[in-house]
Order: structure tokens, then sequence, then C-alpha cells
């Protein structure tokens, strides 16, 4: 009778300590799934911002007259830009070095189109381009590979 106990007990004691690692590889996995979409996110917000910097690039290139007639045209792509440099900044934590750099470059990124330059520096857009998308890719380099080893460890 005594060594049947000892038995339910073991059971039990088993029964819970396998319950509590499925809490666990639950909890990493749903944590590795926010990771995957801040990475997929951050990237998109990246493409954001620049493909739009070099829509409105185009159009000052194609020399609209009046003035007027060029707004009309790269209004949507400032909104749009405006809106991605504006999610760029709260996804990221200006205390980490690897945000700071990005923060940064955006920041360069940002000053060609919005320091009152007329017309826009563009000059500088190729090097702004470069520097977001560095700073970007070392942030996104140490995210994947922290999701990475989660999910090795999971497996």
């Amino acid at each position: 009778m005594f060594g049947l106990a000892n038995a339910g007990l073991i059971i039990a004691f088993i029964a819970a300590v396998i319950s509590l690692l499925g809490l666990l590889i639950s909890k990493e996995n749903k944590v590795s799934e926010f990771r995957q979409a801040w990475i997929d996110a951050l990237r998109e917000e990246i493409a954001t911002v620049i493909t739009h910097a070099h829509a409105v690039h185009g159009a000052y290139l194609a020399k609209f007259s009046p003035e007027s007639e060029m707004w009309k045209n790269v209004r949507d792509d400032f909104v749009k830009m405006n809106e991605a440099w504006a999610k760029i900044k709260l996804r990221l934590n200006p205390d980490e070095v690897r945000s700071q750099a990005i923060l940064a470059a955006l920041q360069k990124h940002e000053g060609i189109f919005l320091e009152n330059n007329t017309p826009p520096e563009f000059s500088k857009l190729r090097d702004a381009d470069r520097k977001l998308l560095k700073s970007t890719q070392d942030v996104l380099k140490v995210s994947w590979f922290s999701l990475k080893w989660r999910s090795d460890v999971l497996r």
C-alpha cells in the first residue's frame, strides 16, 4: 500500500513537470512569434521609408510645373514616409546601442526632407539609405540569431 501511494505521487510529479515544460515551450513559441512579427514589421517600415523617399526624388527629377503639381504627386509619399518614420521610432529602444544607430541614420534620412531644404538635398539620399540599411541589418541579424537560437533550443 505504501508503495502504491509513492507511485501515485511520482506519477503526479512527473505529470506536473511535463505540464510545466509544455507551458514554458508554449511561452517561448509565443515570444518567438512576436519577435518574428517585430522583425517583419521593421523590415517593412524601413522599406517604406526608402521606397517613398525615392518616389519623392523621382517626382523632383520629373520637374513638375507648377510646384503645386509636384506636391499633389508626392503628398501621399510624404505621408507614408512620416508614418514609417514614426513607427520605426516607436519600435526601437533608444537606450540600445544598435537601435541608436538606426535612429541616428533615420534622423539623417529625415533631415534630407524636413530641414527646410529647398529643394531637399537628394545628393545625400543614397548615403542616407546605405546607413539606414546597414544599421537596420545589424539589428535584424542579432534579432534573427536570437530567434533562431530560441527555435533551436525548443526542438
